[in-house]
């Protein structure tokens, strides 16, 4: 007999047969379209014993034969996804080849025993129904390899993933280490199949920077020791507080060095700055004293300061915030700010001019030695935004790189912001601001002792202050010395290297403006940049989108990946077609965001 459902689907006896087969590993329902296949076990947490591997071919296998299914959802019985592989249960196909006297018989039959699991989960695979896996609580080993063969995973809050195989001294053969590195980035992918440890549902969408694929928000040193260091500086230091340095003596020794440090590297007194969480906060500072010298030292009530457009948007926020005008001014082809734009702009308010070294759009340094002679000779104060290049210029330069004047060895230059977690390699958030003298570093310290509770001071807009940023900042100084920071310039510039020669190499991309550093932008004539980018992020890179084209920032580890890197970009360009009204502008480029509502 043949019924038929409300939308028209078969059901009854001239249904497949698998909708009614009695599977011992999954249940199988079909409504509206959609396949629901669900795990049952017969072991503990769905775990994958003979009867998974047995049955789960030909189920996806008729489930792509059935011109009613239209979706299939993958999921879990009870509070667990799946346990993984049933290891006891498997020992029956697993212990020939286990035993100490195993020849080539036994391995003949455990690799086809091995290429029959890895079809069990090719077939869902290669089933043309979209396969949407449903996850909930545990998801381990073999249920790893299921759902990366999935073409759309869905996480509750509770889920857990992990690759368990290492822990039981087994590869994870199944498909997880082809498919996951594109799902979720070769960094990740390592950190599962080499460590065993558990991932959270919540972690599991972050950015992967480990495998090199990414950039900017984190600055991967490649070197393992490094790290470990690093880890375990935040281990010592997790609970301490640098809001009274004096009761953490250590902390601020840490402090005073790191400043001395700076001032050695950069060209000023070794007392004339400070330590704070990041290079917005040193901008913020550098902003805060403008003020201060303008008002006590220039008789300016309301001051004005004048940046390039390509200048950080940290100055336009600390401008905003300590209610001060920002004047930006265009740049030239080559990235950079005339300093006659500049002195066109200069008011009567003018209390400070701003040039980068480099700037974050384009990796440009700005003419810093002709903005600083101008500030001079008008009586103003020099900020020079070295966040990005402060901690990769100096060893640039020592490996033969042109790099312009640029530090407080300028005449004319007052302040200068560089970051600690950028190119010093630390972690995030530490920076440095320093000052020519004393006298504008006193405009940033805060004094208050009308209070019960005893005098409040601090040298940062910052109260309390955490410890790891400061001591993971003198570790990863003090480690690496010179001689560490010159290797990993060399690698940034081994990477800028290969980069830029995959670009050249792929048809349709280019490097414009020219570069200072292993900071650029990748423009796209004739092509959107927004969707060359869609295609580099689904093969698993995570480019930045700028107004004008695509933004890459280098760091040591990118050099392994400098040859797929262009290839990949090679192949994107080729999916993307020419079009004579490509957009010039982007309408998602973000750099930053706000969380909440």
């Amino acid at each position: 007999m043949t019924e038929n459902n409300t939308d028209g689907a078969v059901t009854g006896a001239d249904a497949p047969a698998y909708r009614s087969h009695p599977y011992k590993a999954f249940s199988v329902s079909v409504a509206d379209h959609v396949a629901e296949v669900t795990l049952i076990g017969p072991s503990k947490g769905n775990a994958q014993g003979p009867d998974f591997w047995s049955e789960s071919a030909p189920l996806f296998n008729a489930i792509d034969a059935d011109p009613e299914v239209r979706a299939v959802v993958l999921t879990g019985s009870g509070k667990n996804f799946s346990f993984g592989l049933d290891l006891p249960a498997m020992m029956g196909e697993f212990g020939k080849v286990l035993a100490p006297d195993a020849k080539a018989g036994p391995r003949t039959e455990f690799h086809n025993t091995i290429k029959s699991m890895q079809g069990a989960i090719n077939a869902v695979a290669d089933c043309r129904k979209p396969v949407v896996a449903a996850i909930s609580g545990w998801c381990i080993g073999g249920a790893v390899d299921l759902i990366s063969a999935a073409d759309i995973r869905v996480a509750s809050a509770d889920a857990k993933f992990s690759v368990r195989e290492v822990k039981v001294a087994i590869v994870a053969d199944m498909g997880s280490l082809a498919r996951l590195p594109l799902i979720v980035g070769e960094g990740h992918t390592r950190e599962l199949a080499l460590t065993g440890k558990d991932i959270d549902a919540a972690r599991a969408d972050d950015l992967d920077w480990r495998g090199g694929r990414a950039f900017s928000l984190v600055y991967n040193s490649g070197d393992e020791a490094h790290e470990t260091l690093l880890h375990a500086v935040a281990d010592r230091y997790l609970h301490e507080n640098a809001l009274n340095p004096f009761r953490y003596p250590s902390l601020l020794q840490m402090e005073l060095d790191l400043v001395a440090m700076g001032a050695d590297l950069f060209g000023t007194g070794p007392d004339c700055g400070a330590v704070t969480a990041g290079g917005s906060m040193s901008i913020f500072c550098a902003v805060q004293v403008a003020r201060g010298h303008a008002r006590a030292a220039m008789d300016i009530a309301e001051p004005q300061i004048l940046a390039p457009i390509t200048a950080h948007p940290a100055f336009a926020k600390a401008c905003d915030l300590l209610d001060i005008e920002l004047v930006t001014v265009p740049v030239e082809a080559d990235g950079r700010v005339a300093p006659d734009r500049l002195a066109d702009a200069i008011g009567p308010r003018t209390a400070m001019l701003v040039a980068s070294a480099a700037n974050y759009p384009f990796g440009v340094i700005d003419p810093v030695a002709d903005v600083a002679a101008l500030a001079a000779g008008r009586g103003l104060l020099c900020h020079v935004d070295a966040c990005l290049g402060g901690f990769i210029l100096p060893f640039w330069e020592r490996l033969g790189e042109p790099v312009p004047p640029w530090d407080l060895r300028v005449e004319g230059v007052t302040s200068l912001s560089a970051d600690l977690h950028k190119y010093g390699y630390a972690f995030k958030g530490a920076s440095l601001v320093l000052y020519r003298s004393r006298d504008l570093l006193r405009h940033q310290h805060f004094w208050y002792d009308s209070w019960p509770g005893g005098l409040y001071a601090s040298s940062t807009p910052a109260g309390t202050r955490p410890a790891p940023p400061i001591a993971g900042a003198w570790a990863a100084l003090t480690h690496l010395g010179e001689a560490g920071f010159l290797r990993l310039t060399q690698d940034v510039r081994v990477a800028r290297d290969g980069f830029l020669a995959g670009i050249d190499a792929a048809d349709g991309a280019e490097v414009s403006p020219t570069p200072d550093i292993g900071v650029f932008q990748v423009t796209t004539p004739g092509r959107s940049h927004d969707a060359v980018g869609d295609a580099m992020d689904a093969r698993g890179w995570n480019l930045d989108r700028q107004q004008g084209g695509l933004h890459v920032m280098l760091s040591p580890y990118h050099r392994q990946v400098a040859d797929r890197f262009g290839a990949d970009l090679a192949d994107s360009l080729a999916d993307v077609p020419l079009t004579a009204d490509a957009p010039t502008e982007s309408s998602v480029s973000t750099y930053g965001g706000i969380a909440g509502t």
